[in-house]
């Protein structure tokens, strides 16, 4: 751990309750619930005075923990997870820059919608340019962004707390979190000149954090916008996203926009089920913020798709959903895996389709596609988190056919680390029941041998999984809890407390927040 400054005028700036009170109440969705977090919601002053205080003190850092998330496709989007302290300072100094600047980044469904269709409304446009740029949070420069909120706000006393902390938690000089609001912001800033050089140049440009559509009237102008936006990528220390840079025509272009939807109507006709008019029948809620997939077809949809789906409603479903639902799914596991196959626009439109299905069949407590679900994890990891919530939702009514599921993913060892957590995670909310004298099932098998992972972050969900079914020891997890990273630490405290021990658990766990979190935990887990 390494400690740093905290400027005391940052320090009286800062609107310490409210900053508590909105990272306690943030999700990610792409990852379970922070625990150690819940534990402390009825809390906020108390955690607010110990932040404060730990501020006034040596603020120590801790180094993040990554796990590599799966997207459509063969990419991987590195997720940064880090302590409550850290995270705490990260939304407080950004809070500062964002009221400064004036920056509030509009991350929506529909702020992407109405992104995406600009170009078209623009006069005389024949051709569009369309890029992004390459890994984007994962190599923003921290000095030059200092100097570019400084050209803005003339202020650099939040933005350096920021970039220090950020140094401190990640190694380097640059990068920011990703899926943070706190890191929006500080990207919108970033990119911001980008789009400023190309209105310079004349171009009809739009932005969408780091995409960006410019209308040109001719082939020539696409060629040059082209051409000013790699210079001005390359301006700011980045590169444009090659194999999503394209220049396509007018129609072309407006055809890309409704192709998923324009296959998945063919689709629904072909299907002729009953009852069934709109191919929106994926969303139970029938709203279009919460349509979708994590891994679509654009990294900004699908980032505003995560966070629309931040808030999930336990709704129902008709009969004709669920026929479909499971017609759908049908023709996922007929579909060829091949790497051919798989790069046809039809093979990306199955798969938005099977996210949606397994929405509706999680809403039914359907188990028509439990017997999947490995082969799922396997070709098409980005699922996992609605992989995870649909065995979830069927463990009270399917428990055994859940119990079968859990056993096949993991004698299958298919799985990532990020993947692994999400596994220990339905895992761990399944029945405490436990035969005297049986043999642990495959899946237990593998959360013991996962509790002694060198991988903080799966060695805490698989200890707390155990640890919720009562299948450890107080003296297990406490070994456990001693080799985790400090980010990770809570989660090994809110284990201690679900085993109900809760006196010895808090001679482990002195602090007040660990205290905290214990009885939280022994009371609800």
């Amino acid at each position: 751990m390494i400690g740093m400054e905290i400027y005391n005028e940052v320090q009286r700036s800062l609107k310490v309750r409210d900053v508590v009170e909105a990272e306690l109440a943030t999700h990610n969705s792409m990852l379970p619930p922070r625990w150690g977090d819940l534990a402390l919601a009825n809390h906020i002053d108390a955690v607010a005075d110990w932040f404060k205080s730990i501020m006034r003190r040596d603020f120590r850092v801790s180094g993040e923990d990554v796990v590599l998330a799966r997207k459509f496709g063969r990419g991987a989007r590195p997720l940064s997870l880090l302590g409550l302290q850290e995270r705490l300072l990260y939304h407080g100094v950004v809070s500062l820059v964002a009221a400064s600047s004036e920056v509030s980044p509009d991350r929506s469904f529909e702020a992407y919608s109405t992104f995406q269709r600009a170009p078209l409304e623009t006069e005389s446009c024949s051709y569009v340019f369309k890029t992004d740029i390459a890994a984007y949070y994962q190599y923003i420069d921290h000095e030059r962004l200092v100097d570019e909120v400084v050209a803005q706000t003339g202020d650099d006393l939040a933005v350096s707390v920021a970039v220090n902390l950020l140094h401190h938690v990640m190694g380097r000089n640059y990068g920011l979190p990703q899926l943070s609001r706190s890191s929006d912001v500080l990207a919108e800033i970033y990119i911001e000149p980008m789009r400023r050089n190309l209105v310079r140049g004349s171009f009809a440009v739009f932005r969408f954090a780091d995409d960006f559509r410019i209308a040109c009237r001719t082939y020539e102008e696409a060629l040059s916008a082209w051409e000013a936006s790699d210079g001005a990528a390359r301006e700011l220390g980045l590169v444009l996203n090659e194999s999503k840079t394209s220049t396509p025509s007018r129609s072309r272009y407006a055809n890309s926009l409704t192709a998923v939807h324009d296959r998945e109507r063919e689709l629904f006709d072909e299907l002729e089920v009953e009852g069934l008019d709109e191919p929106e029948y994926m969303d139970p809620a029938n709203r279009s913020d919460v349509v979708g997939l994590i891994g679509s077809e654009e990294p900004e949809e699908e980032e505003a798709i995560i966070r629309a789906n931040e808030a999930e409603s336990v709704l129902a479903v008709s009969d004709a959903q669920v026929t479909a639902a499971t017609e759908v799914l049908n023709r996922w596991l007929a579909e060829e895996e091949d790497e051919e196959t798989q790069r046809r626009e039809s093979a990306h439109v199955t798969a938005t389709l099977l996210g949606r299905a397994l929405r509706v069949l999680a809403v039914a407590h359907d188990e028509r596609a439990l017997e999947s679900v490995t082969a799922m994890l396997v070709y098409e990891p980005s699922l996992t988190p609605t992989i995870a919530r649909y065995l979830s939702s069927c463990r009270q009514e399917h428990p055994s056919q859940v119990r079968g599921a859990l056993d096949e993913i993991c004698r299958s060892d298919v799985v990532n680390a990020w993947q692994a957590v999400w596994i220990a995670y339905v895992a761990g909310s399944l029945s405490r029941r436990r035969r005297r004298g049986a043999d642990d099932p495959d899946h237990v098998t593998w959360l013991r041998k996962r509790s002694n992972s060198s991988n903080s972050v799966i060695a805490a969900e698989a200890m707390l999984a155990l640890a919720r079914r009562h299948l450890v020891s107080t003296d297990e997890v406490s070994s456990v809890l001693n080799r985790l990273s400090p980010v990770q630490r809570p989660t090994g405290v809110v284990a201690l407390g679900a085993l109900g021990n809760e006196r010895y658990a808090r001679d482990a766990a002195p602090s007040e927040l660990d205290r905290f979190r214990v009885a939280w935990a022994s009371e609800n887990l």
